[in-house]
């Protein structure tokens, strides 16, 4: 016979996975590059379209992305994409 069991995932839906313990996600939640209140590239809107249109959160736009790095949170050009 299975089991119940009960998962918490992160509420950004950056696939982080899953944990047993709601104290685990909530402590990645206040890291996840996903969450806005972070300022990251990849909620970013100044983030840089390929040919086809798609984003890449790793170039920046307004070119605050320092060489060498992918991403960077707190960033005093972030503005939210819309539908973030």
């Amino acid at each position: 016979m299975p089991r119940k069991v009960t998962a918490y995932a992160c509420q950004y839906r950056c696939g982080h996975g899953f944990r047993s313990k709601k104290k685990a996600i909530e402590a990645h939640e206040k890291t996840c590059l996903r969450n806005p209140a972070r300022r990251a590239c990849v909620t970013c809107q100044h983030t840089g379209l390929d040919m086809d249109g798609y984003r890449y959160w790793y170039t920046c736009a307004v070119g605050a992305l320092p060489e060498g790095k992918d991403c960077i949170v707190n960033c005093p050009h972030h503005t939210v994409e819309e539908g973030r």
